[in-house]
C-alpha cells in the first residue's frame, strides 16, 4: 500500500499527532525534567546517555518489525508503551532513574522509526520529499511546545497528558484505517524508499535498522570519512551540553527554570527556518560550505559560553546556546547532502546508518562523561572542549573541501 492512496496534506497533521506528542515529550520536557530530577551533573549525563541509548536500541527494532506488521499498529503501540513507561518513571522519580529512561528510550524510539515509514505508506512517492521534510517540521514544534510547557511547570508528570493525546491520536487513527480496511500488512523493499529531504532523514532513526558492522569498514570515500567525521565532532561536542542543560542555566547563568525553558524553545523553534537556509547554501554553494558554516558557528558558539563562565554575564552565555542549536542546522544539512551526493543510492541507508549509530555513541559517551567531567572540575571544562572539538572540525572543512573537488573530478574523468 505504499504510497498508493492520494491523502491531502491536510490529513498528515492527522497521522502527524502520536509523533509530535512523544517527540515533544522525549526532547522536550524530558529534556528538562530529567536532568532536574537527576539533581545532580554527573547523574544528569548518565540520564541522558541512557535515554539516547535506549532510542539507539529501539529504534532498528521498530524498524525492522515495520517490515511486516500493520505500521499503524506499531504506532499505537510505540506510544502506548511510551506512555505507560513515563508513567512508571514519574511515578518512581529519582529511584531507577537509569533504567526508567532507557526503557522509555527503547519504547519511544518507535517515534523515530516509524515516522518515515507512515509518511511513504500514506502518501504517494513523489510528495515524499515534502512531506517527510514537513512531518520532521511538526515534530519539533512539539518539542518547542513540550519546552515551552516546561517554563510553566518542569516535573516529569507534565509528559503525561502528552502522550495521552498520542495515544488517543494514534487509537483513532487505527481503528479508522482499520474500519476501511486500508491498513493491511505493510511489506515492502528498503530500496523502494529513498526520500530526499532538506531535513536530515537521520533523525527518524529508520535508517539504522539496515546498519551492520562491515558498513562501517565500507566506507572507503575519503570525502564520505571526513563528513562523519566533522559531524561525529560536532555531537560530542554538543552532547555534554544538551545532557546537563537546565543545570548549567541555573549554575552558571543564573537561569530559572522557566526562563531555561523558554531559551531552549526560542532557540529550537529559530532553527527551523534555518534547515531551509542551510539547503539553500548547499545548492548554491555546497554541502561543505553548510557545514563549515556549523563548525563556525558552533565554535563561536563555546567560546560566548567560556566567556560568559568568565564574565558572568548571563546573555552572553544565552546568546552563546543560541548559536549552538542554530549550528546544528547546518551542520545537520551539510552531513545528510554530503552523504546524498557521495554514495550511490542505494547505499544511503547503510551510510545514514552509521551517522545515526554515531550520533547515538557520541550522545552515550558525551552525556556519561560530560557529567563526570562537569563534577569534578567544573562547566568550563566542557566548554573548554566543545570549543576545540569545534576547531577541529571547522579545520577539516579544508580537506573536506578537496576531497569533494577530486571526487567530482575523477567523476567528470
Amino acid at each position: 500500500m505504499s504510497g498508493e492512496r492520494d491523502v491531502g496534506p491536510g490529513q498528515l497533521l492527522a497521522h502527524a499527532v502520536p509523533f509530535v506528542m512523544v517527540y515533544g515529550v522525549v526532547w522536550g520536557v524530558a529534556g528538562i525534567s530529567l536532568p532536574l530530577l537527576a539533581g545532580s551533573p554527573g547523574r544528569a549525563g548518565l540520564i541522558f546517555a541512557m535515554l539516547n541509548l535506549g532510542v539507539a536500541i529501539g529504534a532498528p527494532l521498530w524498524g525492522h518489525l515495520s517490515r511486516r506488521h500493520s505500521v499503524t499498529g506499531l504506532i499505537l503501540l510505540s506510544t502506548a508503551l511510551a506512555g505507560l513507561g513515563w508513567l512508571v518513571l514519574t511515578w518512581l522519580g529519582n529511584r531507577l532513574l537509569p533504567l526508567t529512561a532507557l526503557a522509555f528510550g527503547v519504547f519511544s524510539a518507535g517515534t523515530f522509526a516509524l515516522a518515515t515509514v507512515q509518511v511513504t505508506k500514506i502518501f504517494p512517492r513523489e510528495k515524499w520529499d515534502a512531506y517527510i521534510a514537513d512531518m520532521q517540521s511538526l515534530m519539533v514544534g512539539g518539542q518547542v511546545v513540550g519546552l515551552l510547557a516546561t517554563s510553566l511547570y518542569s516535573g516529569a508528570a507534565l509528559g503525561i497528558p502528552f502522550l495521552l493525546i498520542g495515544i488517543i491520536a494514534a487509537a483513532l487513527l487505527a481503528r479508522d484505517l482499520i474500519a476501511r480496511e486500508e491498513e493491511a500488512v505493510f511489506h515492502h523493499r528498503w530500496h523502494a524508499r529513498r526520500p530526499r529531504s532538506f531535513l536530515p532523514g537521520i533523525l527518524h532513526g529508520h535508517h539504522l535498522r539496515r546498519l551492520r558492522l562491515r558498513h562501517v569498514f565500507a566506507v572507503q570515500s575519503p570525502f564520505l570519512a571526513v563528513v562523519l567525521t566533522r559531524w561525529t565532532l560536532l555531537i560530542l561536542a554538543w552532547a555534554p551540553i544538551f545532557a546537563v542543560y537546565p543545570l548549567l542555566m541555573h549554575h552558571v547563568f543564573r537561569f530559572s527554570e522557566s526562563g531555561s525553558s523558554l531559551l531552549y524553545s526560542g532557540s529550537t523553534a529559530l532553527s527551523v527556518p534555518l534547515f531551509l537556509v542551510a539547503g539553500w547554501i548547499a545548492k548554491r554553494a555546497s554541502s561543505v560550505v553548510a557545514m563549515t558554516l556549523g563548525a563556525l558557528t558552533s565554535s563561536a558558539s563555546f567560546a560566548l559560553m567560556y566567556a560568559a563562565l568568565l564574565s558572568g554575564s548571563a546573555p552572553v552565555g544565552a546568546t552563546g546556546f543560541v548559536l549552538m542549536i542554530c549550528a546544528y542546522a547546518f551542520v545537520a544539512l551539510g552531513m545528510n547532502d554530503g552523504v546524498v551526493a557521495s554514495v550511490k543510492a542505494e547505499e544511503e541507508g547503510d551510510v545514514l546508518g552509521i551517522a545515526n549509530a554515531l550520533m547515538s555513541i557520541d550522545n552515550v559517551v558525551g552525556g556519561i562523561g560530560g557529567g563526570i567531567l562537569v563534577a569534578t572540575f567544573g562547566y568550563g571544562i566542557v566548554f573548554g572542549i566543545g570549543f576545540v572539538l569545534s576547531v577541529l572540525a571547522l579545520l577539516l572543512g579544508s580537506a573536506s573541501a578537496a576531497f569533494r573537488r577530486r571526487a567530482r573530478q575523477a567523476v567528470v574523468a
